[in-house]
């Protein structure tokens, strides 16, 4: 029972229909009561224009009215009897007719009437209220009382406003019956389209069918869609790594088996085992270098993004430099960094020295003997350009946006690498909103990638 309770409270379909019948009720209530108070002032409104018309229509001349002012003693009229007197119809009496206390209930009716000018009054008498309207007609003595019960007018002023709001009251069940007929119609086809996403399996990522839903959903279809694109896509990309990665891990470990059998029937030449344990040792080196990269990338891949308190970058980058600088030696590479300023970078440390460390070492790979690698920072539009450049052979145009895929390695050259380094790289660059661009520098035509840096993710040092 509590999980229904649940389900009707956050089911925007019964949430609507009731908010719809409760805001409709509301209104006619509020339209059915205006109606009545309007009917019920309208009726006695109207009946004082009756009086009105029918003052007007009197003649002061007639019998009826000459009769009253004849001499009568008091009790022959005491002796009428009270109930000739009509209650619920409109009394009309000369002013001066001594009748008048005998209508009213009250002794002194007739003087405190005479007392009014013409006009309606609400006239209480003898414990009854009255409506009265004197008219005078040509002579001042000549007047009129018209004079009806107040009871009598608001029963028939209420009977009017009754029924004035009785359609309004009748249309409420109507109303509610109506909302939730054109709720449940409006959110059929979205109970549809539930019912195919939870019968779907959880392989299947075609997208949704956005036909016949309602505007106001369908941007929300739309954005799903454009997730299992992407969902779609990442997994196809997460098998083409496994495959590429696997592909990259057999070859070293083939090599490796293949070398280590060698050994074992290798019993005499020493040198021939020195080689093969010196191949073995380079196809370890080798396959430990992909296996920390692939960590990297996963790491890269997976970790959220924080913010670091802020790192200096000119320390670490004679980090790296001292790390990288046995490398460089064997090249006789000229490694420097092209700026005096540092600055903080507000990056994760270990990202960014994993960015560094991989261009810095993707650039000693490519960079033939004898050749140059320079870091540049420069700065402009509140935008901080970290430039790696090297006097390699670079990248033709055509193959500079792959060359940021895993695993993928520029045709024609024979340095052994996992190509990785570069798809760790953009991995991080992504996750931290760093534009990263690639382009051939000026002759000997070497490569040069920038990092620009947004405002908020670096500051002027401090000590700089």
């Amino acid at each position: 029972m509590a999980g229904g309770t649940q389900k009707l409270i956050y089911s925007l379909r019964w949430r609507l229909a009731v908010g719809l019948s409760l805001l409709v009720s509301a209104m006619a209530l509020v339209a059915g009561a205006l109606s009545y108070r309007t009917a019920f002032q309208e009726a006695h409104e109207l009946q004082d224009v009756q009086l009105r018309h029918i003052a007007r229509l009197l003649d002061p001349h007639k019998p009826v009215l000459k009769q009253d002012l004849d001499t009568e003693s008091d009790e022959n009229m005491v002796a009428e009897s009270t109930a000739t007197i009509p209650v619920s119809d409109i009394v009309v009496q000369n002013i001066n007719s001594p009748r008048l206390n005998l209508i009213f209930g009250s002794p002194i009716a007739q003087h405190q009437l005479q007392k009014y000018a013409p006009g309606f009054y609400d006239f209480n008498s003898g414990g009854t209220s009255w409506r009265v309207y004197i008219h005078a007609f040509h002579h001042p003595d000549s007047r009129v009382v018209i004079a009806q019960q107040t009871a009598y007018r608001n029963h028939i002023a209420t009977e009017s406003a009754r029924n004035s709001m009785w359609p309004l009251l009748a249309l409420i069940p109507m109303v509610w019956l109506f909302t939730g007929w054109l709720t449940h119609s409006l959110f059929r086809r979205l109970q549809q389209l539930s019912n195919e996403v939870d019968q779907r399996r959880e392989n299947v990522l075609s997208p949704l069918p956005t036909r016949s839903l309602p505007s106001e959903v369908r941007p929300l279809v739309e954005a799903i869609n454009r997730q299992f694109i992407q969902i779609q896509a990442a997994q196809e990309h997460d098998k083409r790594f496994i495959a590429n990665a696997a592909h990259e891990l057999r070859t070293p470990i083939t090599a490796l088996t293949l070398q280590l059998a060698q050994l074992e029937h290798s019993t005499d030449d020493e040198a021939g085992r020195r080689a093969l344990l010196a191949k073995a040792r380079s196809g370890l080196q080798r396959t430990q270098q992909l296996l920390t990269q692939l960590l990297d990338m996963a790491r890269a891949q997976n970790q959220h993004t924080e913010p670091g308190s802020g790192t200096a970058m000119l320390p670490l980058l004679r980090g790296l430099y001292t790390d990288l600088l046995p490398l460089a030696e064997q090249k006789q590479l000229d490694m420097g960094v092209l700026s005096t300023s540092d600055y903080t970078l507000a990056i994760d440390p270990a990202d960014l020295r994993s960015i560094f460390k991989n261009l810095l070492e993707n650039a000693i790979r490519y960079t033939p003997k004898n050749g140059r690698i320079d870091v540049a920072c420069t700065t402009a539009e509140n935008t901080l350009y970290i430039r790696v450049s090297d006097t390699g052979c670079g990248v033709a145009e055509a193959e500079r946006e792959r060359i940021f895929e895993p695993f993928y390695r520029v045709a024609g050259q024979s340095e052994n690498g996992s190509g990785l380094g570069l798809a760790i790289v953009s991995t991080l660059c992504q996750k931290w909103h760093i534009d990263i661009s690639v382009d051939n520098t000026e002759p000997p035509c070497g490569l040069s990638v920038c990092l620009a840096l947004p405002a908020g993710l670096w500051q002027p040092s401090k000590a700089a």
